[in-house]
């Protein structure tokens, strides 16, 4: 996953620790974080990227530094992604949550937001798209609602269920596409 979102061009990743998450924060830090920053340098060799895909920790990037501002490591507590989405979600940020319930699909919202796909239209886009993908069990229903709550537009990826690594690709190379 890491080398597939290095190579479409997100700018950071981070992990959202979760009800349903298996996330050892300590492993991410001491082992993970090191074989994703290799993984990122070889993707962007590849792919003739000239940043890094910000993973977090000693690793952040200095061109992300919105979110090295709100979370510095490589893992982001729940709550802290609440208050974050709060705070900031805005025409200029935008937080799409993977919601397989949701009534609209990402394309749809994307159709909705941007009808336009001209030179034009691309100055009405927002700055950042954080996008909000949950762990392999799914999130639970009260964290779906409290991300919703706090601004988040809930977009589903279509009928299929998807491993989380999938849809961020997904997600991703939809959003990145002209």
């Amino acid at each position: 996953m890491i080398e597939k979102l290095t190579e479409l061009g997100v700018v950071a990743y981070r992990h959202v620790s979760s009800t349903r998450g298996e996330i050892d924060a300590a492993h991410v830090q001491k082992r993970a974080l090191n074989r994703w920053h290799q993984v990122s340098i070889a993707a962007a060799k590849q792919s003739l990227r000239r940043t890094l895909l910000d993973v977090g920790g000693h690793h952040s990037n200095p061109g992300s530094g919105w979110l090295t501002g709100v979370c510095s490591e490589a893992t982001i507590a729940f709550d802290h992604l609440v208050q974050w989405i709060e705070s900031t979600a805005s025409a200029n940020q935008v937080f799409l949550l993977a919601a397989p319930a949701a009534m609209q699909t990402l394309m749809t919202w994307r159709a909705d937001a941007f009808p336009l796909r001209t030179a034009s239209a691309s100055s009405m886009m927002p700055r950042r798209v954080v996008c909000i993908i949950g762990p392999e069990g799914g999130l639970t229903s009260d964290e779906e609602a409290a991300l919703i709550g706090a601004g988040s537009i809930g977009v589903s990826l279509g009928p299929q269920r998807l491993r989380t690594e999938t849809a961020a690709v997904a997600f991703a190379a939809a959003l990145l596409t002209p």
